[in-house]
Protein backbone atom coordinates (compact mmCIF):
# COMPACT_ATOMS: atom_id res chain seq x y z
CA UNK A 1 0.00 0.00 0.00
CA UNK A 2 1.46 3.27 -0.68
CA UNK A 3 1.31 6.47 0.89
CA UNK A 4 0.47 9.63 -0.10
CA UNK A 5 3.81 11.28 1.23
CA UNK A 6 7.42 11.05 -0.19
CA UNK A 7 9.83 9.99 2.45
CA UNK A 8 11.50 13.31 2.40
CA UNK A 9 8.04 14.89 3.25
CA UNK A 10 7.93 12.82 6.34
CA UNK A 11 11.30 13.23 7.58
CA UNK A 12 10.53 16.76 7.29
CA UNK A 13 7.27 16.84 9.70
CA UNK A 14 9.96 15.67 12.08
CA UNK A 15 12.72 18.16 11.32
CA UNK A 16 10.36 21.00 11.22
CA UNK A 17 8.27 19.56 14.36
CA UNK A 18 11.46 19.20 16.25
CA UNK A 19 12.81 22.70 15.84
CA UNK A 20 9.17 23.96 16.44
CA UNK A 21 8.69 22.10 20.11
CA UNK A 22 12.91 22.12 21.37
CA UNK A 23 13.77 21.82 24.41
CA UNK A 24 10.23 20.00 24.92
CA UNK A 25 11.77 16.23 23.92
CA UNK A 26 14.06 16.65 26.71
CA UNK A 27 11.79 17.88 29.39
CA UNK A 28 9.46 15.01 28.39
CA UNK A 29 12.47 12.21 28.78
CA UNK A 30 13.31 13.85 31.91
CA UNK A 31 9.77 13.75 33.38
CA UNK A 32 8.76 10.95 31.87
CA UNK A 33 11.81 8.96 33.73
CA UNK A 34 10.93 10.40 36.76
CA UNK A 35 7.28 9.87 36.61
CA UNK A 36 8.25 6.48 35.77
CA UNK A 37 10.90 5.75 39.07
CA UNK A 38 7.75 7.34 40.63
CA UNK A 39 4.98 5.19 39.50
CA UNK A 40 7.34 2.16 39.54
CA UNK A 41 8.29 2.64 43.13
CA UNK A 42 4.73 3.17 44.30
CA UNK A 43 3.21 0.18 42.71
CA UNK A 44 6.43 -2.36 42.82
CA UNK A 45 7.94 -1.55 45.83
CA UNK A 46 5.87 -0.04 47.94
CA UNK A 47 1.92 -1.71 47.33
CA UNK A 48 3.33 -5.34 45.98
CA UNK A 49 6.49 -5.86 48.38
CA UNK A 50 6.44 -3.30 51.24
CA UNK A 51 2.85 -3.85 52.28
CA UNK A 52 3.60 -7.70 53.19
CA UNK A 53 5.71 -5.25 56.53
CA UNK A 54 4.09 -2.27 56.76
CA UNK A 55 -0.26 -1.96 55.48
CA UNK A 56 0.81 2.14 55.20
CA UNK A 57 2.78 1.09 52.18
CA UNK A 58 -0.67 1.14 50.13
CA UNK A 59 -1.35 4.86 51.03
CA UNK A 60 2.71 5.60 50.43
CA UNK A 61 2.30 3.88 47.18
CA UNK A 62 -0.63 5.99 46.50
CA UNK A 63 1.06 9.04 47.06
CA UNK A 64 4.29 7.81 44.67
CA UNK A 65 1.97 7.54 41.80
CA UNK A 66 0.08 10.54 42.37
CA UNK A 67 3.87 12.30 42.66
CA UNK A 68 4.51 9.95 39.17
CA UNK A 69 1.28 11.11 37.39
CA UNK A 70 2.05 14.89 38.70
CA UNK A 71 5.16 14.60 36.83
CA UNK A 72 3.68 13.43 33.52
CA UNK A 73 0.82 16.17 33.74
CA UNK A 74 3.56 19.00 34.24
CA UNK A 75 5.63 17.39 31.63
CA UNK A 76 2.95 17.62 29.27
CA UNK A 77 1.11 20.97 29.86
CA UNK A 78 4.51 22.84 30.64
CA UNK A 79 7.19 24.62 29.07
CA UNK A 80 9.78 23.67 31.60
CA UNK A 81 12.82 23.83 30.73
CA UNK A 82 16.41 22.35 32.37
CA UNK A 83 19.71 23.89 32.36
CA UNK A 84 22.66 23.90 35.03
CA UNK A 85 23.81 27.24 35.49
CA UNK A 86 26.54 28.80 37.66
CA UNK A 87 24.37 28.83 41.04
CA UNK A 88 24.30 27.38 44.38
CA UNK A 89 20.62 26.21 43.57
CA UNK A 90 22.50 23.77 40.14
CA UNK A 91 25.54 22.78 42.24
CA UNK A 92 22.88 21.29 45.12
CA UNK A 93 21.33 19.81 42.35
CA UNK A 94 24.50 18.41 40.80
CA UNK A 95 25.20 17.16 44.29
CA UNK A 96 22.09 15.48 44.99
CA UNK A 97 22.08 13.75 41.49
CA UNK A 98 25.39 12.18 42.02
CA UNK A 99 24.37 11.23 45.28
CA UNK A 100 21.12 9.41 44.34
CA UNK A 101 23.08 7.88 41.70
CA UNK A 102 26.40 6.94 42.75
CA UNK A 103 26.99 8.12 46.26
CA UNK A 104 24.17 6.49 48.15
CA UNK A 105 25.01 2.81 46.36
CA UNK A 106 29.14 3.38 47.69
CA UNK A 107 27.57 4.02 50.94
CA UNK A 108 25.10 1.28 50.93
CA UNK A 109 28.60 -1.42 50.50
CA UNK A 110 30.29 0.90 52.59
CA UNK A 111 28.00 0.23 55.92
CA UNK A 112 27.35 -3.06 54.92
CA UNK A 113 23.93 -2.97 52.61
CA UNK A 114 25.56 -4.82 49.38
CA UNK A 115 23.37 -5.70 46.52
CA UNK A 116 20.67 -7.64 46.65
CA UNK A 117 20.27 -6.33 50.34
CA UNK A 118 19.59 -2.49 49.48
CA UNK A 119 17.85 0.02 47.86
CA UNK A 120 18.98 0.59 44.24
CA UNK A 121 18.90 4.07 42.62
CA UNK A 122 15.31 4.75 40.30
CA UNK A 123 13.33 1.81 41.61
CA UNK A 124 13.56 2.66 45.57
CA UNK A 125 11.68 5.49 47.04
CA UNK A 126 15.28 7.01 48.33
CA UNK A 127 17.49 7.61 46.38
CA UNK A 128 14.29 8.59 43.88
CA UNK A 129 13.48 11.05 46.07
CA UNK A 130 16.71 12.49 46.41
CA UNK A 131 17.07 12.55 42.42
CA UNK A 132 13.89 14.42 41.83
CA UNK A 133 15.17 17.03 44.09
CA UNK A 134 18.58 17.85 42.18
CA UNK A 135 16.41 17.38 38.93
CA UNK A 136 13.95 19.98 40.09
CA UNK A 137 16.82 22.38 41.20
CA UNK A 138 17.54 22.70 37.28
CA UNK A 139 14.76 24.01 36.25
CA UNK A 140 14.33 27.55 34.54
CA UNK A 141 11.03 27.50 35.22
CA UNK A 142 8.79 28.12 39.00
CA UNK A 143 8.64 24.77 40.11
CA UNK A 144 4.98 23.72 40.62
CA UNK A 145 4.27 23.26 44.55
CA UNK A 146 2.86 19.87 44.19
CA UNK A 147 5.64 18.73 42.88
CA UNK A 148 7.86 18.96 45.57
CA UNK A 149 5.05 17.97 48.47
CA UNK A 150 5.27 14.40 48.86
CA UNK A 151 8.79 14.30 48.03
CA UNK A 152 9.41 16.57 51.10
CA UNK A 153 6.91 14.42 52.95
CA UNK A 154 8.76 10.94 52.21
CA UNK A 155 12.07 12.49 53.51
CA UNK A 156 10.79 13.07 56.63
CA UNK A 157 9.08 9.64 56.68
CA UNK A 158 12.36 8.44 55.15
CA UNK A 159 14.80 9.99 57.78
CA UNK A 160 12.73 8.77 60.77
CA UNK A 161 12.92 5.46 59.55
CA UNK A 162 16.57 5.36 58.36
CA UNK A 163 17.28 7.08 62.14
CA UNK A 164 15.18 3.85 63.67
CA UNK A 165 16.86 1.64 61.61
CA UNK A 166 20.30 2.67 61.43
CA UNK A 167 20.22 3.19 57.42
CA UNK A 168 22.99 6.12 57.56
CA UNK A 169 23.26 6.59 53.94
CA UNK A 170 19.22 7.53 53.80
CA UNK A 171 20.36 11.09 56.32
CA UNK A 172 20.76 12.81 53.03
CA UNK A 173 17.38 12.02 52.23
CA UNK A 174 16.80 15.00 54.74
CA UNK A 175 19.77 17.16 53.50
CA UNK A 176 17.44 16.45 49.74
CA UNK A 177 14.48 17.39 51.48
CA UNK A 178 15.01 20.25 53.60
CA UNK A 179 17.47 22.37 51.72
CA UNK A 180 16.04 20.95 48.18
CA UNK A 181 12.61 22.44 49.32
CA UNK A 182 13.81 25.47 50.44
CA UNK A 183 15.96 26.14 47.17
CA UNK A 184 12.49 25.16 45.09
CA UNK A 185 10.89 27.62 46.67
CA UNK A 186 12.99 30.81 46.98
CA UNK A 187 13.97 30.41 43.04
CA UNK A 188 9.73 30.17 42.51
CA UNK A 189 9.46 32.94 45.13
CA UNK A 190 12.39 34.91 43.14
CA UNK A 191 10.64 34.53 39.87
CA UNK A 192 7.26 35.87 40.76
CA UNK A 193 8.58 38.74 42.63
Amino acid sequence: MAVPFSNEEFLGVFLTYNQAIQPVQIIAYVLGILALFWIWTGTVYHIVFFTAVNKAAYLIGVLFIAQGLSLLYVGFKSSFDFQIRPAFSAIAGILFVAYAIGIYPLLNYAFGHAYPVMPVFGITPCPVTIFIFGILLWANERVPWFLIVIPFLWSIVGISAAISLGIIEDYGLVVAGFVGSILILNKGYRKAI
